[in-house]
């Protein structure tokens, strides 16, 4: 089954895919079938507000159709950003409201992901010298802002750069610092990353 995650602090929601072959075994396990569930509302409530986790099995053709139903409960907001290595094999972190991060930022009208990755990295971190590589994932997370729920969708991008000195971690953002880790240290301080970012370091960071 595919699946991805939408992350709402620790809490999980997750859209799996299923083929019809399995309906009666989802059914007779009590999962949430999106096809025969009307009411959204209530588990997107019990998520929102009780930060329970839910699985949402849905055919694949009729993915895109749960997607906006999700969706509408949110302001979607679309952000790029990258994970840097330097010659060394290190990585760039940051720390920001307690929690390690990578750089990352809102996608700009008029600007392609791979841009405002590019960018991003830059203004955060102060490192100019970046090539930029292959995609590496998607990212989901909500957060609560204004009396509003937000949806974030972030693309990422493996970055390399030879610059390892002079950064400058950008305060404004609430940029607490800047450090080359290697992966034993990634794994070492794993549970300090974000929810949303700890599936994406498992899968493809640290693989």
């Amino acid at each position: 089954m595919q699946k991805y995650n939408l992350f709402f602090n620790e809490a999980k929601l997750s859209v799996i895919n299923y083929d019809k072959n399995q309906l009666n075994i989802l059914r007779s396990n009590g999962r949430f079938i999106y096809e025969e569930q009307n009411d959204l509302n209530t588990c997107i409530n019990d998520f929102l507000h009780h930060r329970n986790d839910i699985k949402f099995y849905v055919l694949p053709e009729n993915e895109s159709q749960l997607l906006n139903s999700l969706t509408s409960f949110f302001i979607f907001k679309r952000a790029a950003g990258g994970v840097v290595y330097n010659e060394a094999g290190k990585i760039l972190v940051m720390s920001r409201f307690d929690h390690y991060d990578f750089p990352k930022g809102h996608i700009e009208e008029g600007e392609s992901p791979q841009q405002t990755a590019i960018r991003e990295v830059k203004e955060e971190t102060n490192i100019h010298d970046l090539s930029l590589q292959d995609k590496i994932a998607d990212t989901y997370h909500i957060f609560f802002a204004k009396d509003t729920y937000y949806l974030k969708e972030t693309q990422w991008f493996k970055m390399t750069t030879r610059q390892t000195d002079n950064l400058i971690p950008q305060t404004e953002e609430h940029i607490e610092a800047l450090w080359w880790f290697s992966l034993r240290d990634i794994k070492n301080n794993f549970s300090k990353f974000y929810p949303s970012l700890q599936e994406m370091i498992q899968q493809k960071v640290l693989e």
